[in-house]
């Protein structure tokens, strides 16, 4: 702890990123594995927008 700050009110949330990450679970069910891995924080994807994610994937005819 530093010295002089033990006065300073502290937030524990470690329950918020709990229930971000059921929530995030919750709504990509089965589809975590088809999605690319987004690697932009929270703060960025409010300024910025959601992450692109391109939907079509081209996939090669001889393989089917």
């Amino acid at each position: 702890m530093v010295a002089g700050r033990q006065d300073h009110p502290r937030v524990d949330r470690t329950e918020l990123y709990r229930d971000l990450a059921l929530l995030e679970s919750e709504y990509l069910a089965h589809k975590r594995h088809v999605l690319p891995k987004v690697k932009m924080t929270i703060a960025q994807m409010i300024v910025k927008g959601p992450p692109h994610i391109n939907h079509c994937i081209k996939r090669d005819s001889s393989h089917i």
